[in-house]
């Protein structure tokens, strides 16, 4: 260690049919360190392997990092008259607020924001599945859905994408229960923000949409497990 010798404290070795494995403990002092490490035989020494350890101080825990998907959509493609103002600002400032954490809460934030046209519905699943492989145990990751919130003809709450169809509302709108599989399957922590419109009114005809079920599905979110934080709702009518 640092061109010195150390002894091992402790080390369990076997020996499969395929070489040796196991674990070598070693006692570091409160320092940054280079630990090389050889193996030795009747031939010789191999080539050392090293492994950069860096002190974090008497105590230090290190930081997460924070994943942020943020989704605004304030224009849509096919649906009409529904129109929002202020969904694909609101997700872009979410997103400024969260990377203003970079080196304070969290060691790095790293963000994917989709904003209209570029929030389609697979887009949005695409980039829970990023989320999903992404976060370690010792992450937090947040999910901020800015937009019109509805319900169909399940009563369960749904989130309109960019390409959401009126006439289609079961296959163009991300459902409650792909969110509540990403919570089940993501490590970590987990934040979920619903900044949804109540949408009733400005969804006429016969197949319109009843406004989306936030109180119902934030319950199911608060429950998916303890490890997860409570999810922090907006609602503007």
């Amino acid at each position: 260690m640092n061109g010195g010798k150390v002894k091992a404290e402790d080390q369990v070795l076997s020996a499969p049919d395929d070489g040796r494995v196991g674990v070598i403990k070693v006692k570091l002092p409160p320092k940054d360190a280079t630990v090389s490490l050889k193996a030795y035989n009747n031939n010789g020494s191999s080539e050392p392997a090293q492994l950069q350890i860096t002190w974090l101080g008497a105590g230090a825990v290190a930081k997460p990092n924070l994943y942020v998907l943020a989704v605004g959509v304030s224009k849509y493609e096919k649906a009409q008259n529904i129109d929002l103002k202020f969904a694909d600002k609101d997700a872009q400032d979410f997103v400024k607020a969260a990377e203003a954490q970079k080196g304070g809460l969290y060691q790095d934030v790293i963000v994917k924001l989709l904003r209209n046209s570029d929030a389609r519905k697979d887009s949005i699943l695409d980039e829970l599945d990023w989320l999903r492989r992404m976060v370690t145990n010792n992450d937090v990751a947040m999910v901020y859905l800015s937009g019109h919130g509805v319900q169909g003809g399940d009563k369960r709450y749904r989130f309109t994408p960019y390409d959401f169809d009126q006439d289609k509302l079961e296959r163009s709108s991300v459902k409650d229960s792909d969110i509540l599989d990403f919570i089940d399957k993501v490590h970590g922590k987990t934040l979920i923000f619903l900044d949804t419109c109540y949408s009733g009114e400005v969804m006429g005809g016969a197949r319109a949409a009843l406004p989306g079920d936030i109180d119902g599905f934030a319950n199911d979110l608060k429950n998916a497990g303890p490890r997860h934080y409570r999810v922090y709702r907006v609602e503007r009518k």
